[in-house]
């Protein structure tokens, strides 16, 4: 139906996003919009608003915030989602907003205009899963820092999300989503029921249940997801498989690695990646990348009429969030234990590799393996093996590493609102908020003690990998690491495995709030509105690893994680005037003034401008600063342990004892996957010594209603954030300690191919070091390697980011088939810079900076049906290796309803119309391969179908 041309011209002239409200209202009915704390009649103040109904809800076809969310122009890379939790123990379960780009800690997520507690296992973000979509009435995002107003932390906006305030009879919606291909399923429904009437009885009571169920999408589903290599990959080979294989390798000192699988290994997850190696392990083939997920959500609300003028209200939420994340079996070596000593197959076990020597003609204790001149791959040299054997091993017989997040969101108020004297409006509550969220292992995980048999001769303490007198010894000869277990292997594979709660988290916040808003006096341009308010807020956070996660004790696991526990209180009061200084010209004056019990007094003003030159036109300004405390998380989360995302070779292994890899790209002997194209150690958490975040933010804009059916809005927004803080990107931060000793200097760092030169060598042995950056001795062994990388929580950068919203949203004709409407939302990104360098249109740390993204619609309303089309844009980006380019992002989507019926709306709808795979992307900050599921959704043409039935 459209050229690519047509597209592009239409975009070229509206580079932005929605604003969404309409000149248009009703003048006796004053209304309150985010971002103010008066009540006007006017809806198009000095702030940009987007507002999503319910009916845009509906149409959307999303059914979790989230999903809403990601279709918003405005948020734009740096949130959270399930999709991004696969493979991250710091934050299982969690999905988060991020306008402009700049994380989910600096969005304001509130419900009815006030906060919710923070997500659990994160301490800076509301989750998202915590509103139930299914009683929500409408959204409003405010697409502006709001500092002055709700708070110091909504440095790039707020969103907010409002239920029904009453509601009479009962509502029933069902509906889901079936991908054309496997996975990826979805199921919803919800109810909500309510009687009474304000006006007539003087009270409404009404409540909603929703309920969403998630199927799980598995990598192995989808081609461009299932493997993780890639040798005819754009630019050049992909190469993320691991040395913990199944079948075991084996490293023999002076030989190299060599495995007894060769060469049948165990496709399609185990198999040689060059004709002369051992088996790799394609771990990418057995991992989730969409978790299955299972939400129930309520709502009730009371509404007590006190006469014509007063309410009490009183509202009760709660969500109930399981998700459950599978990614690779459990990788078994020196590589993974706590202390990093071998892990060993006893000599003389029942499973100890034998093989026959040509030399002999009898079964002795080796495998066959190559000779140096091998080139057809065909393994005929016999290589003898002896005492215990240094494996590296994959628990594929227990299957993948299964951790199950159990979150649980409430939140009660109490309050009452109305007017005195008349003419002021007041508000005031009382609010209670928690999230909470256990943690369980439920597959796949094991005891590093268990499996290794460790004896500790100090019993005071619990043995583990923290005793002193920790002595790991070989494993059990019963456990077959060579090939699949038998009943016996089995059962003593599984009596070693953890099945239990890890860890179990809460975050509290209570408050006290209340504003009063009035018309103070009449000015020559109008009425002087003006409004103050206070908060008390006391946030409480605690996060408690259990016992097993405390000791260190779990193989490959988050090493010794101790338990935290903090507190803060927060005071502050707010003042807006509304200020008419002349007939169509305001301004809208905000301050707020907040003192925190750990981080001193912060005083963040406002300023809006709006000026009506004419009654089709509105041109509006404002700026304003934003201070953002580090979270009691970004302070107090104990020092985790975790891996780089891509692999690389050890240089001080390299430096110390020899190259993993010679001039050609063939496995030296010394070739051991602990050190070599391995993930390498990653040690994070929080920092004390962190700094608040500070920023400053400006827009300029202007509305244009030429006529009722058009709306143009256009706005030019600026944030700039200093002592910004963050995780450092380990991969970035171990190049750059690498690259300087390359004998090519701008060469990319290669681990098949990049050399230490001799210098370089003797530069790491004599002590060379960088930034997070440490080494220590090999455990029983000569030479050193990297102890880790450390990237603690820092004020790490700091940041601009500047772009143009825009708007528009017609009728384009009225006629006897039908009304067609249309609509473009679009933000465009002109810059980015971070500490100097503009990341716009390329990927930085943890994904792509997006430089244009929009969303078109057309829509025929005839009669009782109305059909649409959808176009999704996502402009293509340098990728992550800096050379090559990630194509364009874009999907066709196709909508139906049907209300022909009384009381019934049926909806169906397909996404992504033509099929269309995520572009191929090099990233490997992520367990997914292939495409970026920050920028891309992996489910592929997905049909959806709703419902929705009222009883009157």
């Amino acid at each position: 139906m459209f050229k690519r041309t047509a597209i592009g011209t239409a975009a070229a002239l509206v580079v932005g996003s929605w604003v969404g409200a309409a000149f248009a209202q009703d003048s006796a009915q004053r209304i309150e919009i985010t971002g103010s704390a008066t009540k006007r009649i006017e809806s198009e103040g000095a702030l940009p608003i987007q507002i999503i109904t319910r009916e845009e809800i509906a149409k959307s076809g999303a059914t979790t915030a989230a999903e809403l969310l990601d279709r918003i122009s405005a948020n734009n890379g740096g949130g959270y989602n399930q999709v991004l939790a696969i493979g991250d123990s710091a934050r299982p379960g969690f999905a988060g907003a991020s306008l402009r780009g700049l994380g989910s800690n600096t969005t304001l997520v509130l419900l009815n205009g006030r906060r919710l507690a923070v997500f659990a296992f994160d301490g800076g973000g509301t989750d998202l899963n915590a509103i139930a979509l299914g009683a929500i009435e409408r959204v409003e995002i405010l697409k502006d820092g709001a500092s002055a107003l709700y708070g110091t932390d909504a440095i790039a906006g707020v969103m907010n999300f409002i239920t029904r305030k009453d509601f009479g009879g009962i509502e029933l919606n069902a509906g889901g989503r079936a991908p054309q291909k496997a996975g990826g399923r979805a199921v919803n429904a919800s109810v909500t029921a309510g009687f009474g009437d304000l006006a007539k009885s003087g009270f409404n009571v009404f409540g909603n249940i929703t309920y969403d169920k998630y199927d799980a999408l598995k990598a192995s589903q989808r081609d461009f997801a299932k493997t993780a290599f890639l040798p005819n990959a754009p630019g050049g080979l992909f190469n993320r498989t691991s040395g913990n294989t199944f079948p075991a390798s084996i490293f023999v000192p002076g030989v190299g690695t060599v495995n007894p699988g060769v060469p049948n290994c165990l496709p399609p997850a185990s198999f040689q990646t060059v004709p002369t190696g051992p088996c790799r392990f394609d771990y990418a083939s057995v991992i989730d990348i969409l978790a299955p997920q299972e939400k129930l959500g309520g709502l009730a609300r009371a509404t007590l009429q006190l006469g014509p003028n007063h309410e009490l209200i009183a509202e009760l939420t709660k969500t109930k969030t399981t998700t459950k994340f599978v990614i690779s079996p459990t990788p078994a070596s020196g590589a993974t234990t706590f202390n990093g000593d071998a892990l060993l197959y006893p000599a003389g076990g029942k499973w100890y590799p034998k093989a026959v020597n040509p030399a002999t003609g009898l079964s002795e204790p080796g495998l066959l393996w190559y000779t140096p001149a091998t080139t057809d791959g065909t393994a005929t040299y016999f290589q003898p093996l002896a005492g215990d054997l240094r494996i590296f091993w994959r628990t594929v017989d227990a299957g993948g590493r299964a951790n199950q997040t159990k979150s649980d969101q409430d939140r009660m108020l109490v309050g009452a609102k109305g007017t005195l004297f008349g003419k002021w409006d007041y508000d005031v509550a009382a609010l209670k908020s928690t999230s909470k969220a256990v943690e369980s292992y439920v597959g796949g995980l094991f005891s590093e003690t268990k499996l290794r048999r460790a004896t500790c001769t100090d019993t005071s303490v619990p043995c583990g990998p923290l005793n002193p007198t920790y002595t790991p010894n070989p494993m059990s000869p019963d456990i077959n690491p060579f090939g699949p277990n038998d009943a016996t292997g089995l059962a003593a594979l599984k009596a070693t495995q953890i099945l239990e709660p890890v860890r179990i988290s809460k975050s509290t916040r209570e408050s006290v709030d209340g504003k009063i808003s009035g018309e103070l006096m009449q000015l020559a341009g109008g009425p002087l509105s003006v409004a103050l308010g206070f908060e008390r807020r006391t946030e409480k956070y605690s996060d408690v690893p259990q016992a097993v996660l405390q000791s260190g004790d779990i193989l490959g696991g988050g090493g010794d994680q101790a338990p935290i526990n903090g507190k803060r209180t927060v005071t502050a009061v707010f003042g807006e005037a509304v200020l008419p200084v002349f007939k169509g010209f305001e301004a809208l004056v905000q301050a707020r003034s907040d003192k925190y019990s750990d981080f001193g007094n912060t005083t963040n003003p406002k300023l809006g401008l709006r000026w009506t030159p004419m009654k089709e036109v509105l041109v509006r300004a404002s700026t304003g600063t934003g201070f953002r405390a580090p979270t009691l998380s970004d302070l107090l989360s104990p020092q985790t342990q975790t891996n780089t995302g891509g692999n690389y070779n050890d240089p001080f292994f390299e430096a110390s004892v020899g190259d993993c890899f010679d001039a050609t790209g063939n496995a030296t002997t010394v070739n051991n996957p602990q050190f070599c194209n391995a993930q390498l150690t990653v040690k994070q958490g929080g920092n004390p010594n962190l700094k608040p975040e500070e920023s400053r933010s400006t827009s300029l804009g202007i509305v244009f209603q030429p006529s009722r059916d058009i709306n143009i809005a256009i706005d030019m927004w600026k944030v700039k954030m200093a002592k910004q803080i963050g995780i450092p990107d380990a991969d970035a931060r171990l190049a750059d300690f690498i690259e300087p000793f390359l004998a090519n200097q701008t060469a990319a760092y290669d681990p098949a191919t990049a050399k230490l030169t001799a210098a370089g060598k003797a530069a790491l042995n004599g002590g060379a070091t960088g930034t997070g950056i440490s080494s220590k001795a090999i455990p029983a062994g000569g030479g050193r390697q990297l102890d880790a990388v450390s990237i603690l929580f820092d004020n790490v950068a700091s940041t601009t980011v500047q772009g143009v919203d825009i708007d528009i949203s017609a009728t384009l004709a009225r006629t006897s088939f039908g009304v067609f409407k249309g609509t473009v939302a679009s933000t465009y990104v002109d810059s980015y810079v971070q500490d100097g360098t503009d990341f716009v249109g390329k990927y930085a740390s943890f994904g792509p900076v997006v430089r244009w993204k929009h969303n078109l619609n057309l829509d025929l309303e005839r009669g009782a049906w109305t059909f649409g089309v959808g176009y999704r844009f996502h402009q293509g980006y340098v990728d992550s290796d800096g050379i090559r380019n990630v194509g364009v992002y874009e999907l066709f989507d196709a909508s139906v309803s049907y209300k022909g019926i009384k009381n019934l709306t049926l909806r169906a709808g397909i996404d992504n119309l033509l099929d269309r795979d995520p572009p191929y992307t090099r990233q490997d900050d992520y367990f997914h391969v292939g495409y970026d599921p920050t920028y891309a959704n992996p489910l592929g043409r997905t049909f959806r179908f709703s419902l929705n039935y009222v009883f009157k």
